[in-house]
């Protein structure tokens, strides 16, 4: 937060960050406040456009959008400058719903106070109320404004367990055949670590490692189901400022 802009930023870089906690980059404390994200390109997952403006002098401002048609819109005006993908998200539905195991992001608009536009990224309902209640606008789908979904991680009931079942998998090639798109695929893992989620301590192991063509794969097996579960990259904090 710039508490002489009255502004909030957002940031998923760690050196970024680190920047703005050093004084480099000088006004921005943060809130205490952040929501996990995907630091590079992911399946199912939306770029967030970052863009940002000196249009409105002293003033500063950023700008970010995962929608597709925003950012085109957004890059014609001569107003703001598009700095790159800041990180991807899920989209929100249309009625503003997010997938099982994620958290709405709200979006919500300053209204042009203080003479600068700036846009404020919650996934918090007390912060969205609060928000509210200085005369930030809502944005975003459905009724309470989602603008996007952050994956939340939950944890396991026997810890022990899923370390065990994880180390396991670090022994030997494993094999998978599947069906994509009505084709049939076949695959071969090779794991050599076990990793666990950096945003949630009770997050169960995962082993780490590649496929047959050398592709990163991040994978449990699940004891209750007696399944694999084969997962993304784990998801980095967007902090606000």
């Amino acid at each position: 937060y710039h508490a002489g802009f009255g502004h909030y930023f957002l940031t998923a870089s760690p050196e970024e960050a680190a920047a703005i906690d050093a004084g480099t980059i000088k006004g921005w404390a943060r809130t205490g406040n952040q929501f996990k994200v995907q630091g590079v390109a992911t399946s199912g997952y939306s770029a967030v456009c970052r863009f940002f403006s000196t249009s409105f002098s002293p003033q500063s401002s950023h700008f970010y959008t995962p929608s597709a048609t925003e950012c085109g819109s957004v890059k014609q005006n001569p107003n703001w400058q598009f700095e790159g993908n800041a990180f991807y998200v899920q989209s929100a539905a249309t009625d503003g719903s997010c997938p099982a195991n994620n958290n709405k992001v709200y979006r919500l608009y300053n209204n042009g106070q203080g003479g600068a536009p700036n846009h404020r990224y919650t996934d918090s309902l007390t912060v969205r109320s609060q928000m509210i209640g200085q005369g930030w606008i809502q944005e975003g789908a459905g009724t309470d404004g989602a603008a996007f979904c952050s994956e939340k991680t939950g944890g396991t009931s026997d810890p022990a367990l899923a370390l065990q079942n994880a180390q396991k998998m670090l022994s030997g090639t494993w094999s998978f055949s599947y069906t994509n798109n009505g084709s049939f695929q076949n695959d071969a893992f090779s794991f050599t670590k076990v990793v666990g989620d950096p945003a949630s301590a009770d997050a169960p192991p995962y082993a780490q490692g590649t496929n047959q063509y050398g592709l990163p794969v991040t994978a449990r097996y699940n004891a209750q189901t007696a399944k694999m579960e084969i997962r993304s990259s784990f998801a980095i904090p967007a902090t606000d400022y």
